[in-house]
């Protein structure tokens, strides 16, 4: 039985196809990359930038995937396009977490987190908690994973997202059967369906359906999984869903191999493996021709069994060396990350000291600024308390040219005064004239 994996809610969706053309894809990179020189707006950029990353993760090329995200990142940035700088960060999320970093993963996602709070964007909140619910469950912390689902429900309970609703629900239904807790399992999976049903949410449908055929799998009640498993290929071949139809038809089959009903499940499986072939999924080609094997060999037909083993061995090498390409992707991406911190922790640094040494040296400015403006009041004092010293002066000065003024005047006045008393007592002119002729005469 193919892996179940939890739901994940796109905020953006972008025709991102299974890699079966890769010249196809080769062509929309290409197209992409030249769209860049044409673009007018820093928005359109960095909307170019983000489907070039999709475009380069569908063809498994994680570093260029990352680069380019990570550019998108810092164009919207300085552009402070805020739909830009959650959706590159949310797409680094989705990156690390393909890469297995866990740690840069939900960094990103609890950076996400911060820009829907600050925005208090709902349908990002609820999205990104549902992410971060996702990033723990691949680290198997299924309960912080619960704990993330509950909160993406929560909101989408409050906004009446019915889609989202069932999602989470699902989600939450795989981490109880995860936990061992089937019972609950159910409850969730059975909520979940029923949404799913009221607002014909057919792929919602669908995935429910094949969580419970799982689900009573587990509890081997072969009959009840078979019944969902073929309610949910019935759905998935209804909206064209390849990957969908071909986990449906190996899980179908792997049920009728537990049954030993070889001949029905060498059909489902056959059906399953073409379907793996065309859209090129080696997990799928890998697990049907492994079943393949075992049937055949319950079969008793030797060579057929060796024939689809062989096929296993040579899908399951082939997936080995696309991990292999994908570790190396993986320390590539963490050489140069740990060089970029590196930078950054330097970059950091001369940042540090270039800010204390402005800052010591706005210090000694401050000091000396201080020192200016004590010694200006001084000298301003000085000059106050001399121009105060002055005037005062004046004053008196002006109070003794009053008094000198004044004692002039009594002086003149008395010399006038006694003048006159002078001129009352000797004779007059005429007189004195009128005695010397007298005088004269009788000589």
């Amino acid at each position: 039985m193919k892996f179940i994996r939890p739901a994940v809610f796109f905020l953006i969706l972008l025709p991102c196809l299974i890699p079966g053309n890769i010249s196809a894809q080769t062509k929309m990179i290409d197209s992409l990359q030249n769209a860049l020189h044409s673009v007018k707006s820093d928005s359109a950029y960095v909307e170019v930038l983000l489907h070039l990353s999709k475009e380069y993760m569908s063809v498994d090329s994680s570093v260029q995937s990352r680069k380019n995200a990570e550019h998108a990142l810092a164009v919207a940035q300085g552009a402070h396009y805020m739909r830009g700088i959650f959706q590159a960060t949310s797409d680094l999320g989705t990156i690390y977490l393909d890469l297995g970093d866990y740690t840069k993963a939900l960094e990103m996602e609890f950076k996400c987190l911060a820009y829907a709070d600050s925005s208090n964007d709902l349908v990002k909140i609820a999205a990104t908690n549902n992410s971060i619910g996702i990033i723990y469950w691949y680290q198997s912390n299924l309960d912080k994973a619960l704990e993330y689902y509950m909160k993406a429900l929560d909101i989408q309970k409050q906004r009446k997202d019915t889609v989202g609703i069932s999602g989470s629900l699902n989600n939450i239904g795989i981490v109880c059967k995860n936990k061992g807790d089937t019972a609950k399992a159910l409850f969730y999976y059975r909520q979940a369906l029923d949404l799913s049903m009221r607002v014909n949410n057919k792929r919602g449908m669908a995935n429910t359906y094949n969580n419970l055929g799982a689900l009573f799998e587990l509890r081997n009640d072969l009959d009840r999984a078979l019944n969902y498993f073929q309610r949910s290929l019935y759905i998935r071949q209804e909206i064209n869903d390849k990957i969908g139809i071909s986990t449906s038809l190996t899980n179908i089959g792997d049920l009728y191999l537990a049954k030993k009903e070889y001949e029905k499940a060498e059909q489902y499986e056959l059906d399953g493996l073409g379907i793996s072939r065309e859209i090129g999924d080696l997990e799928g080609i890998k697990a049907a021709c492994s079943s393949l094997s075992e049937i055949y060999a319950g079969m008793k037909d030797g060579m057929k069994a060796l024939k689809f083993y062989q096929e296993y061995i040579a899908a399951r090498d082939s997936l080995s060396n696309e991990e292999g390409k994908h570790n190396m992707e993986k320390m590539e991406m963490r050489f140069q990350y740990e060089n970029d911190k590196l930078a950054l922790k330097k970059d950091t640094e001369k940042q540090q000291a270039l800010a204390e040494s402005e800052k010591r040296k706005q210090g000694f400015i401050i000091i000396a600024v201080s020192a200016g403006l004590v010694m200006v009041l001084i000298f301003l004092a000085f000059i106050l308390n001399r121009f105060r010293l002055t005037r005062r002066q004046k004053q008196i000065i002006e109070k003794q040219k009053v008094i000198v003024e004044e004692k002039n005047e009594e002086i003149t006045a008395s010399i006038q005064y006694a003048k006159r008393i002078q001129e009352s007592h000797l004779p007059t002119e005429k007189f004195i004239e009128k005695t010397l002729k007298r005088l004269r005469g009788g000589e």
